[in-house]
């Protein structure tokens, strides 16, 4: 009996002892355990809302709202053209607007030219717009009603904020000659897709 449990203790000493170390004629060596390798992480994907604007064609569509000291302008513009980069924009437009003098309506036509000062979601902005206004006066009364055109010139400073990867919204504050004296003070919100 007393062989069986000396046996017992030597086998259980001889496979603990293995596990851990192995006696070889050079000296010890250790033996380790291999532990399964861990996935590695997947890198996160770039937020597109932050990614910068491509090159390429873009358009906008704003209303806007103007007052000088004694008229109220109210309308609607399109414009489309190149984003040549993050800070570049050229194109073109064109609107309708209504007048409160004498129920006059103004089609502007007109080339855009905007520049952006910063590459964030929210970048500031300055704009140019220089044309012509084709003007419907005393629309009121259409058998005295006049037709001319005249000079279209907008200036607007505001910011765009990115919505989506495709999408900004923005607004602006914009000063706008119509009919070579009346000056106007428009607020301009839209869409850039």
């Amino acid at each position: 009996m007393k062989k069986i449990i000396f046996l017992a203790i030597a086998s259980l000493l001889a496979v603990t002892a293995t596990a851990q170390q192995l006696k070889t004629a050079q000296g010890i060596t250790t033996i380790t355990t291999i532990e399964k390798p861990k996935k590695p992480k997947k890198p996160k994907k770039p937020n597109k809302t932050f990614a910068p604007i491509e090159r390429g064609f873009e358009q906008s569509v704003e209303v806007n709202i103007g007052s000088d000291a004694d008229y109220l302008i109210v309308g609607a513009n399109y414009t489309a053209g190149y984003r040549f980069n993050n800070y570049i924009f050229a194109g073109g437009g064109a609107g309708l607007n209504f007048w409160s003098q004498g129920g006059s309506a103004i089609i502007p036509i007109y080339a855009n030219v905007r520049g952006y000062f910063m590459k964030t979601r929210l970048k500031p902005f300055a704009s140019l717009s220089i044309g012509t206004d084709i003007i419907m006066y005393n629309l009121d009364n259409m058998s005295r009603s006049e037709y001319w055109a005249d000079l279209h010139l907008a200036t607007n400073v505001g910011a765009s904020y990115r919505l989506t990867d495709k999408l900004d919204c923005q607004i602006s504050l914009g000063y706008r000659f119509i009919n070579g004296n009346c000056q106007f003070i428009t607020v301009n919100m839209g869409v850039t897709f």
